[in-house]
C-alpha cells in the first residue's frame, strides 16, 4: 500500500520533472497527486482521501511566501509539509520550519533520493511530534489535576519545580517555592529527618561509587501551610481544623547529569496523609483507652480484679524461676455497707475513691495495687519479704484512719479497715491459694474487732497427723 504525496504547484514544468522523479524511483511507497493552488490543497486535505504529506511550492496564484506557509499549517497542523520552492531564502526557510514546516528544499538542487527520503523524514518527524505533544499534555494535564505533589530539589534542597497540586495542599503558588530551600516548608523536626536521610544516602552514594544503583527511601514529614492561604482542613467528624498537613514523601534519586538537575538531585512525591494520621491517632487514642477500661476501675483509677489476677499469675511463674517471695494484702473497708445504708452510694463511692487514693500513694512503684471487688482492695508486692509486706499493710491501715470525707455539709465518721496477708511461696503456690489465704487471715481480723492486719496461717505439713 503507497501513501499519497500532496503537490501544490502552479508550474506545470516543474510538476513534470517532481512526477517523473516519483516515477523514476525504485522502490518507491509513495503515489504523488497534484493540484494548482492553495485553495485546490485545502478542499482536497478537507475532502479527499488520506494524505501522508504535502510538498509546497511557495510562489502560487493565491498565496505568496510565507503567507502560503502560514496558511497551510493553520489549516492542517497535523500534516508533514516540506516546502520546495524556487526562493533560495535562508530566512525565509528558518522561518518556516519554525512555523510548523518539517524541511525547505530548492527546486533543482534536490535530487531523486534526497527528496524521497526528506519526505520519509518528514512523515517520521511530524508524527514523533504529535507523540510527543501528546505525550506532554498528558502530562500536563496530569500535573495539573493531581492530587499528590511532585516536586524536584537540588543537593542543597533547592527546590527546582513544583506541580500545581501544591497549591490545594499547602497554599502555595508553584513559582512561589521555586528556588527557595525546602526547609521554608517543613517543620524543623521533618527537616532534620530529610537532612538524616540524605547523609545516609550520600553514604551510600560513596560505598557504590560510579554505580548507576536505583535508589528510593519514604519519609513521613510535616509540612506548614502558608500563611494566610485557604482555610484549614475540616477533618470529617471533628470539629478541630487542622494545622501543618502530615504527608509520605516517596524520594527517588534523579540520573546524574540530568539537566537542570546537578548530580544528587532527587524527585519526591508528596501524598497527603493528614487525614489518615489524625484516624491512626484516634484509633490508638481509643484502643489506650479501651485498654485502660479493660484493665483499670474506673471508679478508684486502679487495677481491676482480672489485670490482678492475671498479673498474679505471671509474677507467680517469675518468681518460680528466679527464686524470690511475693506479698499480698487485702483490704476490707470496716462497716461499709453501714456507710451506704446510711448516706447513700454516693457517699460510699466517694469512700471507695479515696482509698484508691491512699492505695496509689502508699505503694512502691512496682507494686500493683487493685480494687478486688466491693469494698475489698489488693496488694501485690513482689520481692517483698514478710517484715516489709507487714508494714506497708500496716502504714496503709493508719494512713486510711486519717482520712476526713465530709458528704452534702456532713462530716463523715472516720474510716478502718482489716487486713489480710498471705507470703509467695509460705501460704500458697498458686493464685487461689493466696488469695484465699489473706482472705481468710482478714476475716480472721474483722472477728477479732477490725481495725487490724492479720498474717495468714502457715498450712500444716503434709505428714503431720496431729
Amino acid at each position: 500500500m503507497t501513501d499519497t504525496i500532496l503537490l501544490v504547484e502552479d508550474s506545470h514544468g516543474d510538476a513534470l520533472l517532481i512526477q517523473d522523479v516519483f516515477s523514476a524511483a525504485a522502490n518507491n511507497d509513495f503515489s504523488l497527486e497534484w493540484v494548482e493552488s492553495l485553495t485546490a490543497a485545502l478542499e482536497r486535505l478537507r475532502t479527499g482521501a488520506p494524505v501522508a504529506a504535502v510538498l509546497l511550492d511557495l510562489s502560487l496564484p493565491d498565496g505568496y511566501g510565507f503567507q502560503t506557509v502560514d496558511q497551510m499549517i493553520t489549516a492542517v497542523p497535523q500534516m508533514p509539509i516540506i516546502i520546495l520552492t524556487g526562493l533560495e531564502d535562508e530566512a525565509l526557510a528558518i522561518k518556516a520550519v519554525q512555523a510548523g514546516a518539517q524541511d525547505y528544499l530548492v527546486k533543482g538542487q534536490v535530487q531523486q533520493n534526497m527528496l524521497l527520503r526528506a519526505i520519509r523524514y518528514a512523515i517520521q518527524r511530524k508524527q514523533e511530534q504529535q507523540n510527543l505533544r501528546a505525550s506532554e499534555a498528558r502530562y500536563r494535564l496530569l500535573a495539573e489535576n493531581i492530587i499528590d505533589i511532585v516536586f524536584t530539589i537540588r543537593p542543597d534542597l533547592q527546590i527546582v519545580n513544583i506541580t500545581p497540586s501544591v497549591v490545594h495542599l499547602l497554599g502555595y503558588q508553584p513559582e512561589e517555592l521555586v528556588g527557595i530551600p525546602i526547609e521554608h516548608i517543613l517543620t524543623a523536626a521533618s527537616l532534620e529527618r530529610v537532612r538524616l536521610m540524605l547523609g545516609d544516602e550520600t553514604q551510600g552514594e560513596g560505598e557504590n561509587q560510579g554505580n548507576e544503583t536505583f535508589w528510593s527511601h519514604r519519609e513521613e514529614l510535616e509540612f506548614v501551610r502558608k500563611k494566610g492561604g485557604r482555610t484549614p482542613t475540616q477533618l470529617c467528624g471533628s470539629d478541630t481544623p487542622v494545622g501543618n498537613v502530615w504527608t509520605e514523601v516517596q524520594f527517588s534519586r534523579l540520573p546524574k547529569g540530568e539537566q537542570p538537575y546537578p548530580a544528587g538531585s532527587l524527585l519526591g512525591v508528596v501524598r497527603d496523609m493528614t487525614e489518615r494520621r489524625f484516624w491512626e491517632d484516634t484509633l490508638k487514642q481509643a484502643n489506650e483507652t479501651l485498654s485502660v477500661l479493660a484493665t483499670r476501675d474506673p471508679l478508684t483509677g486502679l487495677f481491676n480484679r482480672r489485670y490482678m489476677v492475671e498479673t498474679l499469675d505471671r509474677e507467680l511463674q517469675r518468681a518460680c524461676r528466679e527464686n524470690y517471695s511475693i506479698g499480698l494484702i487485702i483490704f476490707d473497708i470496716d462497716h461499709f455497707k453501714r456507710f451506704n445504708d446510711r448516706l447513700g452510694h454516693v457517699a460510699g463511692d466517694l469512700i471507695l475513691a479515696e482509698m484508691g487514693e491512699v492505695l496509689r500513694h502508699k505503694t512502691r512503684h512496682s507494686d500493683v495495687a487493685c480494687r478486688y471487688g466491693g469494698e475489698e482492695f489488693l496488694i501485690l508486692m513482689p520481692n517483698a519479704n514478710p517484715n516489709l509486706t507487714f508494714a506497708r499493710a500496716e502504714a496503709i491501715r493508719e494512713k486510711v484512719k486519717e482520712i476526713k470525707l465530709t458528704h452534702h455539709g456532713q462530716i463523715l465518721d472516720s474510716l478502718s479497715v482489716s487486713a489480710g496477708i498471705s507470703m509467695f511461696p509460705t501460704h500458697g503456690k498458686d493464685v487461689n491459694e493466696l488469695i484465699n489465704a489473706a482472705d481468710q487471715a482478714m476475716y480472721r481480723g474483722k472477728a477479732q474487732g477490725r481495725d487490724r492486719v492479720i498474717v495468714a496461717e502457715s498450712p500444716r505439713p503434709e505428714n503431720d497427723i496431729s
